[in-house]
């Protein structure tokens, strides 16, 4: 395994055993650390929003835009996740070109 997938065993790991908090912390590292890795920014997306910490979500998902080329793939989930984190956050203005952005790329 390399690095990164290391890392994503861990987070396994700690989910198997029920450690919520350090699984979500291990995903954001990652998405620090490779800020590309979309299973990532997913499942930390989802573990952060199911822990109510909206705005982490929103911070990790801007590292991810961040780094996000208009080339990679699933442009429009990124532009999903960073709409949604900012509506949660009661940021309208901001979340909606996001939003835009992302449902035109669909």
């Amino acid at each position: 395994l390399n690095p990164r997938e290391k890392v994503h065993v861990a987070a396994l790991d700690a989910a198997v055993q029920g450690h919520v908090a350090v699984t979500n912390d291990i995903w954001c590292d990652i998405v620090s650390a490779w800020p590309t890795d979309m299973a990532a920014l997913r499942l930390s997306h989802f573990g952060l929003s199911n822990r109510g910490d909206l705005g982490r979500m929103e911070s990790v998902a801007r590292v991810a835009a961040n780094a996000w080329s208009d080339d990679l793939p699933r442009r429009s989930y990124l532009g999903g996740m960073q709409s949604f984190s900012l509506l949660y956050l009661g940021r309208s203005d901001e979340a909606a070109p996001h939003a835009r952005a992302a449902f035109d790329l669909d």
